[in-house]
């Protein structure tokens, strides 16, 4: 029964860093520029990966 709350929660947390992600990437394309942009989703996809190999 745990493996099913596990999985449902590992769904749910990737589903809202994408989300988030999704958010930020917009926000600073329409605001900076693109040096910002470029710096931003190196970092977002750092700790993504690190949100993935922790929860996994």
């Amino acid at each position: 029964m745990w493996v099913v709350v596990v999985v449902v929660v590992v769904v749910v947390v990737v589903v809202v860093v994408v989300v988030v992600v999704v958010v930020v990437v917009v926000v600073v394309v329409v605001v900076a520029e693109e040096i910002v942009v470029v710096v931003v989703v190196v970092v977002v996809v750092v700790v993504v990966v690190v949100v993935v190999v922790v929860v996994e």
